[in-house]
């Protein structure tokens, strides 16, 4: 375990700014920075990161922290491993205990004698001659079958399961990393993938996590058989082929594993592939942790040009640089390579990738009618929103651009226009803010209550501004200490929330007395804090009504502000 000491060392003396920019393209608003926040998708930044305070949160999903925890989450490492990276950065060494081994270290064992058994079956075995056979019709070279770790599951009933277990590894393990089955009509055991070609996933550390078989069986109905999931696998999470010691800072993502083998083939070996699903937004932070840049090489076809449209958004929000090849005639990478060959797919990459904004402006004027002005207004529209974000560089490449094509002058605002509408003061009732005090008493006073308040009330929801910074601090506290030291965490705190925790603590007979709380009584307290949101809300929508002349819109306030009321009547 490492000294609390060198765990406040490391956060104090890590620029949360300077670290939250790695991830995050931050704008600064008074003393604070704000951006989008990389662990939910959204169009407003709500992520705020406060130099002052050096923490970094979210007020719409509550995800951050202090440098560590932010860490930890925005490369989905542990904690341990968050440290060590941190403390590299600042030349402060920690002792790491190595030899500790884990039930996973038990899975990765066991995953890799299965791929080499998957391995030798394809190269030494007679029906592995069909399966080698079957890839060389592909064009897979013996290069690439030793390069991506190819096998071959035989079609036998159970020869897997049987070297695995004179190998002395347990059925219930096995079952678990999805490798057997139980049979229903005896008590005997079954190997999960038969006759076909393996595609191991295997992880950035070496770590074997899973397989994909591509059946041999003109039959079989299921074309390619993935690992369920497994405490090792989880498919929306990993990445075909990731290596994180490429000498690169930039990485093309295909559609499926041929793709991926073809392009390498072809000279292109920095290639990942997401195994024929959409991208979700755990892979884009994934390829954030080691690349700069991704360039989307999905198929030609109509199925293509959708998943990439939303691979697009998932990278550009996870703060990737985005560019896009567009492959012709609806081919995929695979069949491209093999219809034309090697030398015109590298000459065809290396002059037909698009940029975000040139991929997608270019989508904008298919089909475009000029000499119709709600199609040309709808095209400034959307030019305009494309931009969001982008340099005024930019904004001046695609005013030229529209200009060249409407044969006029375009000004395209680089800022959302301000709103002449100001938000609704609402009063804080001192029955919500007595509520927020109590809880934040309970909190000081012990971690008892945490895991109760955390589960009731997501930490966008407070009454008080100080209170919501001050639960960061204890929930990051309670993280590396079992039991609260007064004094040790004042010494974490600005001054505005001392005097908050101070005042808090000597109004509370509870604390004065040493007076135990009930559960039950926490979720009472925390039901206001519900309620003061769902209060807020309404009074919000009540402003908008009053401002609105349009009818149908202050219609559908009026039916947005019933179902506040009907929410809070049932939270009751």
């Amino acid at each position: 375990m490492v000294n609390q000491s060198i765990i406040d060392k490391i956060n104090n003396q890590t620029d949360i700014v300077k670290l939250v920019s790695e991830f995050v393209s931050l704008e600064k608003r008074g003393k604070n920075y704000f951006g989008l926040c990389p662990f939910h998708s959204e169009k407003t930044p709500s992520f705020s990161v406060s130099p002052e305070k050096n923490i970094a949160k979210c007020f719409s999903c509550g995800k951050g922290g202090g440098p560590i925890n932010f860490y930890q989450d925005i490369k989905q490492i542990s904690f341990q491993q968050a440290l060590t990276e941190l403390a590299s950065r600042l030349g402060i060494t920690i002792e790491v205990d190595t030899k500790k081994s884990t039930k996973n270290d038990l899975y990765y064992q066991i995953m890799e004698k299965t791929l080499g058994f998957y391995e030798y079956a394809l190269s030494n075995t007679e029906q592995g001659k069909k399966a080698l056979s079957y890839l060389k019709k592909r064009g897979v070279s013996t290069k690439s079958i030793k390069n991506f770790r190819i096998g071959y599951a035989t079609a036998s009933y159970n020869q897997l399961y049987e070297f695995l277990k004179a190998e002395g590894y347990k059925e219930l393990d096995l079952i678990k990393l999805g490798l057997i089955q139980k049979s229903s009509s005896d008590d005997s055991y079954y190997d999960l993938f038969k006759d076909r070609i393996i595609f191991p996933i295997i992880d950035e550390n070496n770590h074997v996590l899973g397989f994909s078989g591509r059946t041999l069986s003109k039959e079989e109905t299921t074309k390619y058989y993935n690992t369920m999931e497994t405490p090792i696998f989880k498919k929306g999470e990993i990445v075909y082929n990731l290596k994180k010691d490429l000498k690169t800072d930039e990485i093309n993502l295909f559609e499926g594993f041929f793709d991926v083998i073809s392009s390498y083939q072809a000279g292109l070996e920095n290639g990942v592939a997401t195994m024929g699903t959409a991208l979700t937004e755990r892979q884009a932070r994934l390829l954030r942790r080691y690349f700069k840049t991704v360039t989307i090489i999905y198929d030609g076809d109509q199925a293509g040009v959708a998943a990439t449209k939303s691979a697009m958004t998932k990278l550009r929000q996870a703060n990737l640089n985005v560019n896009v090849l567009t492959l012709p005639d609806s081919l995929d990478p695979d069949e491209f390579i093999k219809q034309k060959g090697a030398d015109e797919f590298l000459n065809y990459y290396n002059t037909n990738i698009k940029d975000y904004y040139k991929y997608t402006f270019d989508n904008l004027l298919v089909g475009i009618n000029l000499d119709n002005s709600n199609q040309v207004t709808n095209l400034i529209q959307k030019t305009t929103q494309m931009l969001q974000g982008a340099s005024e560089i930019i904004y001046k490449i695609y005013e030229k651009e529209l200009e060249k094509l409407l044969g006029f002058e375009v000004l395209l605002t680089t800022k959302p226009l301000p709103s002449k509408k100001t938000k609704p003061k609402i009063k804080r009732s001192s029955q919500f803010e007595s509520a927020e005090k109590n809880i934040m008493v309970e909190l000081l006073r012990s971690p008892k209550y945490l895991k109760e308040v955390k589960k009731n009330i997501p930490s966008t929801d407070f009454v008080n501004p100080i209170a919501a910074t001050l639960r960061i601090k204890l929930e990051d506290y309670y993280e590396k200490n079992q039991y609260m030291t007064l004094s040790n965490f004042f010494l974490m705190l600005e001054q505005d929330e001392k005097d908050y925790a101070d005042k808090a603590l000597k109004g509370s007979l509870s604390y004065i007395e040493g007076l135990d709380i009930v559960k039950e009584q926490i979720i009472a307290w925390c039901d206001k804090i519900i309620e003061y949101r769902l209060v807020r809300k309404r009074e919000e929508l009540s402003q908008k009504i009053d401002e609105t002349d349009n009818h149908e819109l202050k219609l559908k306030l009026m039916e947005k502000k019933m179902s506040y009321k009907q929410i809070k009547k049932r939270s009751k």
